[in-house]
């Protein structure tokens, strides 16, 4: 009996968290499909972070979960070298490299998101090295 519950009751468990990721990897698509973030792009970047957060803990270690994390790196990029928004790019560079660390510390859904957050820190960088100069 108590099987049969268990079986019963595991989907119930688990939709919650991919329901969450699947929605928030829709979100950081979307932000993905537009030309521009919409004004005002610093909160649209802290938005996009945080949708990129709840892709990567809730769908990691589906590829889902490491596709929205580059797509984020690929819109801060061009935030960066199009739009010449500097402290948007930040944002997001951040966002990714914080989210890729937490779920890094999971023993099975992260051991990939080590380059991605090697990426991301390294555009990190080289957004504040230029913008000391």
């Amino acid at each position: 009996l108590w099987v049969v519950i268990a079986l019963l009751a595991s989907p119930l468990l688990v939709a919650p968290p991919l329901i969450r990721g699947l929605a928030a990897d829709a979100w950081v698509a979307h932000y993905a499909s537009l030309p521009t973030l919409p004004r005002p792009r610093k909160a649209a970047a802290r938005h996009l972070a945080l949708k990129t957060d709840l892709a990567v803990a809730n769908l990691a270690p589906l590829p889902q979960a490491s596709t929205a994390a580059l797509r984020a790196l690929e819109i801060g990029r061009r935030l960066e070298l199009q739009e010449h928004d500097l402290e948007a790019a930040l944002v997001i560079y951040q966002g990714v490299r914080a989210a890729c660390a937490r779920v890094r510390e999971r023993p099975l859904a992260g051991p990939g998101f080590a380059v991605i957050e090697a990426r991301a820190a390294t555009l990190l960088a080289s957004v504040e090295a230029g913008k000391k100069t």
